[in-house]
């Protein structure tokens, strides 16, 4: 059964993020598959399609005859509401089904803050809460991700947890559901729990000692494994990675194309969990990420492509991957980006080829404001080698650095925040725009700092306090320490916790990650009626033989391994690099996993000269041939925003390869004008884009070539070549003719009049309202026309509205205006035109 949410898409920001018609998006019969899934992320929709997990497993279902996978996200607010208000339950995006009518709903954990929106996700689609409450009539609810690896204190709500890196385990599980569809939930739930990496908390009982600690944790059958071990891909080479990716109509997160070089950190800091849990390292060959970086530029069109790793200097071959893409990209205006960056000697080289195109973003990861602190944490570099790269970055003219430290490490003292202070005025001495972002440390499970407690939240704030009156006069960001707070508790939780969620959704809380929706009082409160103490999981040093809720977890890192790095922090002892020398975490031992060494994956590749990697911008190709492109926007993409067809265009034309102009500067973009924006919800007829070439192309072929890659409800109906007698694309659309239909219980007599007393005014004002302002606007002196007929069932509007380099008016506002009683069943844009044509019709 569909959904119908088409009513209540006009009433919410951003309907953009229900679609699900997105280019690359997958859409299958589900009478034709055997096993659907709902793959379900507990942020909102930008958040949620910037994780690569998600894209990975929604592309490795899909590609199976008998399963389909389809996507859903957390609705904000306004959705919510509209949707409980009508009674639409949670739906998935490609097919508007229920949830209640997937076989499994998989949730993507990668933030504790986002388990609220679980519990909300799961009353919205009217599934119970608890796994206890749920039987064979609904869908089998299971999580996977980073946050996971401690799967306490969601243990009540969720049936089963995947542990370990996802496409490694989730066919397996999807085969064994299959076969035990048919019988009773706590059947299969036995035979999953037989997959390696599969935990089921309903399977475990534990017990506590007086003191609040653990006192045992135990199967409650001797079938189910005591330990459960996590899935790791052995051979990135030979796993699966979407190579046709969906491309939002919006604006994300981390809005390019993605490439996973590797996976895995060797570096060893000891306050990261990631670079703990995705160990081994494993790379992906320099001769397979050549290919699949141009197929995934050529089949998504993104302006952009984001190298990714825990740290992708680490990678053997990055220097000399990076320079292949440079100039693979360069006459196409192709950036390349990479995440934060660890600071190193090849940070120069890096960022040297990075700028051959673009300067997209450079972020370094300093961490800590000296090098005693660095030394504890095990991020093993000193202040001169800091001062070194961020030097290097300025020969290049590099014009904004994002620096990122934390607070509250485990021996931080005054002289450290001091350090960072020290630290930054040092580098602005430089010549360099400086970003600082500044977190609270949250204390994590695997790392070996998992046993410290995290600094109270009053410490917390009254260092970012400090750092914020040192730093005034710099571009300062910070997280709220109360999220760090919320963080550390859940990331240290254990079972009882499910309790207090329960108990703070019950109060209101979601979207709890969001600092302006965080509410922290009524997590007090729901710790205080759940009788919890928070500070007892966030604040408090564990011993190293005391049971930790995730110690039933194996994730290969040996526990003694840990215990002797949080030894070494406080003896100030670094740990070295593991492709240099093997630190015996135990992890390659227990997976058969060759040690990775740089000299074992080097390439044998000639590093091109910087003379042949000049960028773009220094070599503008002369303009040869103007195009114009009349095209409509039709139902399926009329919720799209201005700024996303604008986006949608570019992305189409760069699928394409048509050879369009591209502007100089700091961040190049094609050169492409639009017609004047419609409003969210306005279907068109006719629409305008002029493009600029750099080579001649047959419009004909263009047509057919851009009609291939634009999404449906965008068709090109004519592509002209321009010459010097044509008006400009401001000169044609100096006038829009809107037709629309309007409900409305007034005579015809009187609709009438009161457009005729409309049309009499010079002025007529109204307030529109943008980012908080209210602006007061005459929209009389943009009405050109009004016509209106009546229909056996409604009444026929007919607006034709002038455009200037002032501004204009929008249909629905005018008809507001003159019906304010009235109800708008639908509004398009017939044609644009300038005033010389119609003053011509006039004239005719």
């Amino acid at each position: 059964m569909e959904v119908n949410i088409e009513p209540i898409l006009p009433k919410v920001s951003k309907p953009t993020r229900y679609l699900g018609n997105e280019v690359n998006s997958i859409h299958k019969d589900s009478h034709q598959v055997d096993v659907k899934v709902a793959l379900a992320f507990p942020d909102v929709y930008e958040v949620g399609m910037s994780h690569l997990g998600l894209r990975i497993l929604y592309h490795i279902l899909n590609n199976r005859s008998d399963c389909l996978a389809e996507r859903v996200y957390a609705p904000w607010f306004d959705m919510e509401e509209e949707m409980r208000k009508e009674g639409i339950p949670l739906f998935s995006l490609e097919s508007k089904t229920p949830i209640t009518e997937f076989d499994i709903v998989g949730f993507s954990l990668q933030y504790e803050l986002t388990y609220t929106n679980v519990l909300n996700m799961l009353d919205l689609a009217k599934i119970p809460l608890h796994a206890q409450n749920r039987d064979r009539d609904f869908p089998l609810i299971i999580a996977g991700g980073i946050s996971a690896y401690n799967p306490e204190p969601l243990a009540d709500f969720i049936d089963a947890f995947c542990i370990g890196e996802g496409e490694e385990i989730i066919l397996e599980l999807v085969d064994k559901y299959k076969e035990y569809k048919e019988e009773p939930k706590d059947k299969l739930l036995c035979e999953l729990s037989q997959i390696q990496g599969v935990y089921v908390p309903s399977l475990y009982s534990v017990e506590y000692n007086r003191d609040g600690t653990i006192r045992s944790f135990y199967p409650r059958s001797s079938n189910v494994p005591g330990k459960i071990k996590k899935r790791v891909v052995s051979n990135l080479d030979d796993s699966f990675y979407p190579l046709k990716q969906i491309v939002p109509f919006m604006e994300i997160v981390h809005d390019r194309a993605c490439l996973e070089i590797q996976r895995g950190c060797s570096k060893g800091c000891r306050f990261c969990q990631a670079g703990m849990l995705y160990r081994p390292i494993r790379e992906r060959s320099f001769s397979l990420l050549k290919g699949y970086g141009k197929e995934i530029i050529n089949s998504t069109g993104y302006e952009e492509l984001s190298l990714l790793s825990l740290n992708v200097i680490n990678y053997s071959s990055i220097t000399e991957l990076i320079a292949y893409f440079s100039e693979e990209f360069k006459k196409r205006g192709i950036g390349i980006s990479l995440p934060s960056l660890r600071v190193d000697e090849k940070v120069f080289d890096l960022v040297r080829y990075v700028a051959m195109i673009k300067k997209t973003g450079l972020t370094l990861a300093i961490e800590a404001g000296t090098d005693r602190l660095r030394r504890m944490i095990n991020k093993n570099i000193d202040e001169y080698e800091i001062l070194e790269s961020i030097s290097s970055t300025c020969k290049i003219g590099w014009n904004l650095i994002k620096l990122y430290f934390m607070i509250g490490l485990p021996t931080e003292e005054k002289e450290d925040l001091d350090g960072i202070v020290d630290l930054i005025l040092k580098m602005d001495k430089k010549g360099k725009s400086l970003k600082i972002s500044v977190s609270p440390w949250v204390p994590k499970p695997f790392t070996p700092f998992q046993w410290e407690p995290q600094l109270g939240l009053g410490k917390l704030i009254e260092r970012q306090d400090y750092l914020k009156r040192r730093l005034y006069n710099f571009k300062f960001s910070w997280q709220d320490p109360r999220l760090s707070f919320l963080e550390a508790v859940f990331s240290r939780g254990d079972r009882r916790l499910g309790c207090v969620l329960l108990n703070a959704y019950r109060l209101g809380c979601k979207f709890d990650g969001w600092t302006d929706y965080l509410d922290l009082k009524k997590w007090q409160h729901a710790f205080l009626i759940s009788g919890i103490k928070p500070e007892f999981y966030a604040n408090r040093k564990r011993e190293s033989s005391e049971i930790l809720p995730w110690d039933h977890i194996d994730t290969f890192v040996d526990k003694e391994f840990l215990i002797d790095e949080w030894n070494k922090a406080y003896q100030g002892i670094e740990t070295p690099d593991c492709k240099d020398v093997c630190v015996g975490c135990g992890v390659c031992n227990k997976t058969a996993h060759q040690r990775v060494q740089d000299s074992d994956l080097m390439v044998q590749y000639q590093e091109p000269s910087t003379k042949h990697l000049s960028p773009i911008i220094h070599h503008p190709l002369p303009i040869t041939q103007k195009i114009r492109v009349r095209f409509t926007k039709e139902e399926e993409v009329k919720y799209i925003s201005h700024l996303d067809l604008i986006r949608t265009f570019y992305r189409a034309l760069m699928r394409a390869k048509i050879p369009v102009a591209v502007t100089k500067g700091f961040s190049p973009h094609l050169k492409i004008s639009f017609s004047p924006p419609l409003r969210v919800g306005i279907t068109s007829k006719e629409e305008f884009a002029d493009l600029e070439l750099i080579k001649p192309m047959n419009p004909d072929l263009l047509k057919t070539a851009l009609n291939h890659e634009l999404p449906k409800g965008i068709t090109v109906l004519e592509v002209k070549l321009l010459t010097k007698t044509d008006l400009p694309l401001t000169k044609i659309t100096e006038n829009s003719l809107y037709k629309g239909y309007i409900e409305i219980d007034l005579g015809e007599d009187l609709l009438k009049k009161r457009l005729d007393e409309f049309l009499g005014k010079k002025e007529a004002w109204i307030e529109r309202k943008r980012e908080g302002m209210i602006k007061e606007i005459n929209i009389r002196e943009f009405v050109k026309d009004i016509q209106i007929n009546k229909t056996p069932r409604r009444f026929e509007l007919s607006l034709l509205l002038l455009v200037t380099p002032y501004g204009t008016v929008r249909p629905d506002e005018v008809v507001v205006a003159i019906f304010p009683e009235g109800k708008i069943l639908g509004m398009e844009r017939i044609a644009q035109f300038s005033s010389s044509k119609e003053e011509q019709k006039t004239e005719d």
